[in-house]
Formats: C-alpha cells, structure tokens, sequence
C-alpha cells in the first residue's frame, strides 16, 4: 500500500512539473539586473570593455558602440537568462521605451537562445532607405554559430516610431510570429509576422540591440550602432522537458528516503 502511495506520489508531483508554466517579468524597477547575464560582443574578442549596459529610471540601458575596426564583428550587446530559464513554446514581450540607435541599428528580443545572439530574434530598425524598400524594416531572424543571420520573415515600411513600442515575439512549436505595438495603441499592431523553421526547439531568452549591416554587394555599415532603452520585459513559456529530467533524480531520493523511514517504521 505504501508502495503505490510513493508511486502516486511520483507521478502527481512529475506531471505537475511537467503542466507547470514559467511565468517571469521584469520592470528593473529594483535598479539591477543580477538576474542577468551581460554579453559584450567586442569587449569579449578585444579584452577590453566595449558595450555599455546599465539600469536608469527603472529601464535598461543596452549601448553597442560603433566597432573600432572593421574586422570585428558587427557591434553587438544584450542581456540574457540562458542559465536560469529554459523553455521550447513562449510568448516574450518587451517595451523600447528610447532608440538611439544609429541607421541599421537594430533592437530585439530574442527566444530559444543556446549562446549569445545564437537561436530566434525579433527587431526593428532604421535602414538605409536609398538601398532598402522603406525607411524601417522589422524581422524574425535565425542566429546560427560563425555565420550572419539568417532572415526568416521581414518587412519594409517608409514609417515607424523609433520607440515607444512593445515587441512581442511568440513560438508555438515550428511557428515564429512577431507583433511591434505602439504603446499608445496596444490592441493594434503596427506590424505582423509569422516564419516556419524548427531548427531550435528550446532556449532561453535576451534582449538585444546590434549594429547590422546591408546584405552583399551593399557596402558595411561600420559606423552602425545599437543603443536603445527597455521596460516591462515578461515572458510565458512552457518549461523545457530536459529540466524536469535534471530534478527528477533529486526529487526521487527525497522521496525514497521518506519511504524507507515508513517501511522502518
């Protein structure tokens, strides 16, 4: 009897694992962001501090200088939890509140990440309007190790505010859509998309801007830069299943254990 009582046991906590949901949001209102993880593209190749990062006014301050030359890779910086959250569906939201950001400076959100700017993005930016169909493009984007972006779904507008907007990026299996909102107007979106590629299935999240550069033969932007300000980032995603594998172990010696001192008893 006690037998099935741990066995029951086991399998109501495990499948309670399994239905649960992250549900995690950050305002930055407590003026850090020990939660989390910074990543200084130049800085780490140059050993030397390049990106700026920092928590005003209850927002983040994410600024990727111009490079310092034009063999490094593009200027890139971003904030990440890829330590402590994991998940495969998701909706990730987040408010550009201030762009700064030079022409082809991008701002993002990003989900299923492995590495830094390694899984999906979601960004807007200023483009060079006289190589480019429209002043402002916006896009879901695949970053793959040692290789640029891979662009799934973009589209050209003449118009679009440079901040002031919530970006919501979701993932429903092999299925990536975007919304960028006004935050004056949250029940329109200003722009929608959708991408099919299942190449990541799980990850964490971050935030991101990066200083891009028009595709070949357009010349590189150099002189592009990302620097924007971010509130309100939340997110909703069902845990990644290898997580529940990582506790399980611990939660059935507990649970052994208090067995074994009923069965003594």
């Amino acid at each position: 009897m006690r037998a099935f009582i741990l066995g029951t046991t086991i399998v109501l906590v495990l499948t309670a694992g399994a239905t649960a949901q992250i549900d995690f949001s950050d305002n930055f209102d407590d003026g850090n962001i020990d939660d989390w993880n910074l990543v200084d593209v130049i800085g780490f190749a140059t050993g030397e501090p390049h990106a700026e990062i920092s928590v005003v006014d209850g927002t983040v301050r994410i600024n990727a200088p111009p490079v310092p030359s034009p063999e490094l890779a593009p200027a890139a910086a971003a904030i990440d939890r890829l330590g402590s959250l994991h998940f495969t569906d998701f909706e990730i939201s987040v408010d550009v509140v201030e762009n700064n950001s030079g022409v082809d400076g991008f701002s993002g959100i990003a989900g299923r990440v492995h590495a830094p700017f390694v899984g999906y993005g979601f960004s807007f930016a200023e483009v060079q309007g006289d190589i480019a169909p429209g002043n402002h493009v916006v896009s879901i984007a695949r970053g793959d190790p040692g290789v640029p972006a891979t662009v799934l779904a973009e589209v050209f507008l003449d118009d679009l505010p440079r901040d002031n907007v919530r970006l919501v990026f979701r993932g429903e299996g092999s299925t990536l859509s975007g919304e960028l909102v006004s935050l004056s107007d949250l029940s329109t979106p200003l722009v929608s998309l959708t991408a099919e590629d299942a190449t990541y299935t799980e990850g964490g999240n971050g935030i991101f801007v990066f200083g891009g550069s028009p595709a070949p033969p357009n010349p590189p932007n150099f002189a592009s830069f990302g620097n924007a300000r971010f509130d309100n980032n939340s997110l909703i995603a069902v845990p990644e299943p290898w997580s529940l594998v990582m506790i399980a172990p611990c939660l059935l010696s507990l649970l052994l254990r208090r067995s074994r001192k009923l069965f003594l008893n």
